[in-house]
Order: structure tokens, then sequence, then C-alpha cells
């Protein structure tokens, strides 16, 4: 078993946390611009349903009419 260098600890420590943030660097504003364009076109695209449902039936005086008006009410 090899002895443990003194400092060995710490510069492996120090190693790592330059790695993170490098990493954090390079790659946070790409991941800024990805949830920003996510964002955007949820805004653009609306996905949510509509307000409001229009029912198309029979000409006036119809069985249909008579139904759409009831389902109307409904």
């Amino acid at each position: 078993m090899t002895p443990i260098q003194p400092g060995h600890a710490t510069r492996r420590l120090r190693l790592l946390l330059q790695t993170l943030r490098d990493m954090m660097v390079s790659m946070g504003p790409l991941l800024l611009l990805g949830g920003g364009l996510l964002v955007a076109t949820y805004a653009w695209l609306d996905p949510q349903p509509p307000r409001q449902v229009r029912l198309a039936t029979g000409p006036a005086g119809g069985a249909c009419a008579a139904f759409g008006e009831g389902y109307a009410k409904a």
C-alpha cells in the first residue's frame, strides 16, 4: 500500500472544482439558450385547448338545430 502524499486530496479536490467550473462556464450559456428557446416556443405555439367551442347544426327549426340548442344549454 502506498502512502498518501500530503496535499494530494486537496489537489484532487481543486482539480475537480476547476473541472466543474470549466464545465459550467462552457455549458451554462447553452443550457440557458436552450431553455429560453423552449419557453419561447411554448409561448408561440400556445398548446392550450381553445376557450370556446362552436357547434354547427342544421337549418333553424330542424331536429339537428334543436339538438344543438339542447347541447349548448348543457
